[in-house]
């Protein structure tokens, strides 16, 4: 019996990967991913904007790291000084604080 539901949950699993994309390490539904990469893309375009106001050396850096993507803003010496992952944790966060009108603050207080 128990062999029976190890393969069970095996397939089940395996499913549920199959059912999924890989975004920026991340595996994101394939029903969600559309809207994932839309709001993925936003808040990175506001993030980048943010950090510029800190920083002129800001980038998208991480891709293909297990943590996922970040954006980080650099001193003049090439030292990171702010970095957030663009993460689905991070995106539900910032969407929320987006929302309240408060998503400025909170990158300030998160990265600063």
């Amino acid at each position: 019996m128990k062999r029976a539901k190890i393969r069970k949950i095996y397939n089940q699993k395996r499913f549920e990967k199959d059912a999924c994309v890989l975004i920026g390490g991340y595996f994101i539904p394939i029903s969600e991913s559309s809207q994932y990469l839309t709001m993925r893309k936003f808040y990175t375009n506001l993030i980048i904007n943010f950090f510029k106001k800190h920083s002129d050396d800001v980038s998208v850096d991480f891709q293909g790291s297990q943590d996922g993507e970040a954006v980080v803003a650099r001193d003049k010496k090439g030292e990171i000084i702010a970095l957030i992952h663009i993460d689905p944790y991070n995106l539900e966060i910032m969407q929320a604080e987006y929302e309240n009108g408060k998503l400025e603050e909170f990158l300030k207080e998160y990265c600063f």
